[in-house]
């Protein structure tokens, strides 16, 4: 199996709205792989970031609600405002949410409950 960390790290440091690369099924394959890893080692952002790339939202979420749930790893409010916005994209509104909350970013939670919920 190869290592596909290196071309994943590069692929996250660009604008995801604007990837629109066409990535062949075996590829995709290799790179949730290795988000898997990334889970495994308690790298749960770049994971997050692996699944917005193969647009896997069901890992998306279900690695998000782990973050969230288990408040890590990140105690920064950056990484939590990623993942809120990350949430919204999708959208998943709920976790959005709970990530906007624990980011004490009170200018979302009150768009997302005046006008989402």
């Amino acid at each position: 199996m190869e290592d596909f960390n290196l071309i994943l790290k590069e692929l996250m440091k660009k604008d995801f709205k604007n990837l629109n690369a066409p990535f062949s099924e075996n590829l995709l394959k290799e790179f949730e792989l290795t988000a898997d890893r990334y889970i495994k080692n308690g790298n749960l952002l770049d994971a997050i970031k692996v699944f917005v790339i193969t647009k896997n939202k069901e890992k998306l979420i279900s690695t998000s609600e782990l973050c969230l749930k288990d408040n890590r790893p990140y105690g920064s409010i950056e990484h939590l405002n990623k993942i809120g916005n990350i949430m919204m994209s999708i959208p998943d509104v709920n976790n959005a949410l709970i990530a906007f909350r624990k980011a004490g970013n009170a200018e979302m939670v009150n768009f997302i409950e005046l006008n989402l919920l």
